[in-house]
């Protein structure tokens, strides 16, 4: 499901705006169509941030991608730079595997491909930095890690709410999830049900 601002153009142009903070997820599908097991949706990722930063990667995760989002609407986010190929990803491109902790879903690491930033927040804004987009195993990022931005909180949430629906309008349209075993599907319970009481807190 594309949602209307998404486009590479309409992007570029909003690039100058004040507070402009501005992320899509597009393309949405599973990495196999016929296998029912498979309940984690992939697809394309644009972020536009303040007035220099645009960045775009496809066959990300998105559904572990929103979860992780919504934790940063109240939680600061730090992206570990010092840890290479090893840095925790906002935006991951695996993360197939969660279980179940007493603290919420806990989603296993998957490769160095994703992208990721530090959030800090200071009273109703929220800063960031230590930007990330790693588009090969090697970790490597395409961007320069200098670039910082400043938005407020109701500009961030507003658009991480967004994604978030997009995920779940994506997978209410889909056939019922199957699992492998008792331990995926207490790791998929856990999943929704924190995704959901994020999403609640918000309101």
């Amino acid at each position: 499901m594309a949602r209307e601002g998404c486009e590479s153009s309409d992007f570029k142009d909003r690039l100058a705006m004040t507070d402009h903070f501005q992320l899509c997820f597009d393309q949405f599908s599973w990495i196999e169509e016929q296998n029912e097991t498979d309940l984690c949706a992939h697809g394309s990722v644009k972020i536009a941030v303040g007035d220099g930063l645009l960045i775009e990667q496809d066959g990300l995760c998105l559904t572990v991608s929103a979860l992780k989002l919504l934790r940063t609407l109240t939680d600061n986010f730090d992206s570990h730079p010092e840890a290479g190929e090893d840095r925790d990803l906002l935006i991951p491109h695996c993360g197939h595997v969660w279980y179940p902790t007493e603290a919420g879903v806990y989603i296993m690491p998957g490769c160095p491909i994703g992208i990721t930033w530090s959030i800090q927040h200071e009273g109703e804004m929220v800063n960031f930095s230590q930007f990330h987009n790693a588009e090969s195993t090697s970790g490597i990022s395409s961007i320069s890690s200098l670039f910082t931005a400043r938005v407020s909180l109701d500009t961030y949430r507003q658009q991480v709410l967004a994604v978030s629906e997009a995920v779940i309008h994506f997978h209410d349209s889909q056939p019922p999830r199957s699992f492998h075993d008792d331990e995926a599907k207490a790791g998929h319970r856990a999943f929704w049900h924190e995704f959901n009481q994020l999403r609640q807190q918000t309101f």
